[in-house]
């Protein structure tokens, strides 16, 4: 699923400094960029971020099967920001915009 093809909106992600000093590297729902997504969107939950992009966390977990999930794509300098994290290289606060499907945005 590519992001042309979802409807959406815009949202602008600001990474902080205390994302940055309250992220813990190599936990995909912990990191600076999952803090400062959750926040951006308003999510109750952490979403789950990696190197292909983000996976909302469904709020509705009363089924008996494997939600289905919607893929969020990073923007380059995200994705570059998670990876020197991850290695412990020194980051610096930024933002980004994402493509959120409007179905993951609260009204």
């Amino acid at each position: 699923m590519t992001n042309a093809k979802v409807r959406g909106k815009f949202v602008t992600v600001k990474v902080t400094a205390d994302d940055i000093k309250n992220g813990i590297r190599r936990a995909a729902t912990r990191c600076p960029l999952a803090l400062a997504i959750q926040r951006a969107c308003n999510w109750e939950q952490s979403p789950s971020v990696g190197c292909l992009g983000v996976l909302p966390e469904p709020e509705d977990r009363t089924h008996d099967f494997d939600p289905i999930y919607q893929t969020i794509l990073l923007p380059p300098k995200a994705d570059a920001f998670w990876d020197k994290f991850d290695k412990d290289i020194p980051v610096k606060p930024f933002s980004f915009r994402i493509k959120v499907p409007i179905s993951l945005l609260k009204k």
